[in-house]
């Protein structure tokens, strides 16, 4: 009787892991913190060029097994299958109320991938205002491969690591060009 029970539970339990979920969750919401370094580059005539260097945080928000998406695969020559985490890393800055925020031609120097990754490039934008200062916000996707299917570490993030991102925009004073001749 208890061999019959045994070989029984045995089975149902073998049949509910077949049934399990293939989809890899996050654990513990992965999130890195830093704080990004500024450099002024310098401009004229009103505009000034800005660049960051880092980040302010970047937040594992989807994990798979399976190949990269098309676009990244062929890009970095990686067409296996894979344990990768996709993160969406952002850098917030406080600017003053005068400048409004551009990019130029500079959106892809060390850029992560947009929103859909199927391109470099980051978004930039001013939200509201906090101490007389703007909010600029930037945004930014990454890929983190950990492992291959036969389990060997990569540990490859792709396009570039979030310590090596750069964020490159215009600060643009309206009010001084209008004074241009």
């Amino acid at each position: 009787m208890n061999k019959g029970l045994f070989l029984c539970g045995l089975f149902i339990a073998l049949f509910l892991a077949a049934c399990g979920d293939d989809e890899v969750k996050i654990a513990n919401q992965m999130t890195l913190y830093s704080r990004p370094d500024t450099i002024h580059l310098g401009g004229d005539l009103g505009m000034d060029s800005i660049l960051v260097k880092g980040f302010t945080a970047c937040e594992a928000y989807d994990a798979k097994w399976g190949t990269l998406p098309g676009d990244v695969a062929r890009e970095f020559d990686m067409n296996a299958s894979y344990l990768y985490f996709s993160y969406e890393a952002r850098v917030v800055l406080l600017e003053d109320s005068i400048y409004d925020i551009g990019l130029g031609y500079y959106s892809k120097e060390k850029a992560g991938f947009s929103e859909g990754l199927g391109s470099h490039g980051f978004a930039i934008s001013t939200s509201g205002v906090q101490k007389d200062k703007k909010i600029v916000a930037a945004c930014t996707y990454l890929i983190y491969v950990e492992k291959n299917s036969d389990g060997e570490k990569i540990d490859r993030w792709l396009p570039v690591r979030p310590e090596e991102l750069r964020w490159r925009y215009l600060r643009v004073n309206f009010d001084q060009l209008k004074n241009i001749k």
